[in-house]
């Protein structure tokens, strides 16, 4: 279930992956970033199926 969203929260995402870059694991962060790819591209660029 993926909604749309506005650029200022993808921004938001981008901006609270740095701040959390020492407070997650490696696979926690890529998760995340996967999830940010597929809402900038609409496409899924990572192993995460629907």
């Amino acid at each position: 279930m993926v909604k749309e969203k506005e650029p200022e929260k993808i921004i938001h995402i981008h901006e609270d992956l740095t701040s959390m870059t020492n407070q997650k694991t490696k696979e926690e962060i890529e998760y995340f970033q996967c999830i940010v790819t597929y809402d900038i591209l609409s496409t899924l660029k990572c192993g995460v199926s629907n």
